[in-house]
């Protein structure tokens, strides 16, 4: 018993060191920060995004005048835009030009911001087309004020049957995050790459960053599926 013990342990530490896993352990503060910071930007952008998608989605749906066609151009034009172009061109460009003080951080959150937002409203624009006649009329009524049906009737309408497009756009974001690193951002994907850079392992903490955004995504994912119901 002990002689297999023994041969068990020594199998495990061959392998240990044959995959260079201990550069996990020995560097995971590192790379518990940049999770830690992948899942910041993610949730912030995600939050703000929403909220603005929503305000842009009403001026679109709305047909505000002006604004709904700077609403329409905004959302066609930023879509149209690479993610890593934008990212680049809003810090070394734009915040520069405005004169803003900003941090890598908030530079990556402001190009998400136009991105995300840019697609959010879209899936919100299909939201509102989903809506029946019907629905609007039975709101009317029984006497609800426009803003009424807009805020119990419309909305919970809408939120519920894009529900899944939303989170599937969340993992597109989680995945997006990576890109941050080309300005400079210390998020999952820039945290290894500074590992492997000074232990010349790329393998072994590719494969673990590609877990870890696989563990992610795949939750969100099963999520989105379980929302999956017609209404």
């Amino acid at each position: 018993m002990a002689d297999q013990t023994g041969t068990l342990l020594y199998e495990l530490s061959t392998w240990f060191e044959a995959t260079h896993a201990a550069d996990i352990l020995h560097n995971w503060p590192l790379l518990a920060k940049g999770l830690a910071a992948t899942l910041t930007l993610a949730c912030v952008v995600y939050g703000a995004s929403l909220v603005l998608a929503m305000l842009v989605s009403l001026v679109r749906h709305y047909r505000v005048p002006v604004l709904g066609r700077l609403a329409d151009a905004y959302v066609y034009g930023l879509r149209s835009i690479p993610l890593i172009m934008l990212i680049a061109l809003m810090h070394y460009g734009v915040l520069p030009w405005l004169g803003l003080q900003y941090s890598f951080f908030f530079s990556a959150f402001a190009a998400f911001c136009l991105s995300t937002v840019a697609y959010m409203a879209e899936i919100f624009r299909g939201g509102f087309e989903s809506l029946r006649p019907e629905e609007l009329e039975s709101a009317a009524s029984i006497g609800l004020s426009p803003l009424q049906q807009l805020l119990y009737v419309m909305v919970p309408l809408i939120v519920i049957r894009i529900l899944p497009a939303l989170i599937n756009q969340g993992v597109t974001l989680i995945k997006d995050t990576s890109l941050a690193s080309i300005i400079g951002v210390i998020e999952l994907t820039r945290s290894a790459e500074i590992i492997y850079e000074r232990t010349l392992h790329e393998i072994t903490l590719l494969v673990f960053i590609a877990m870890v955004y696989f563990l992610l995504c795949t939750t969100l994912n099963q999520l989105a599926r379980k929302l999956e119901r017609p209404l």
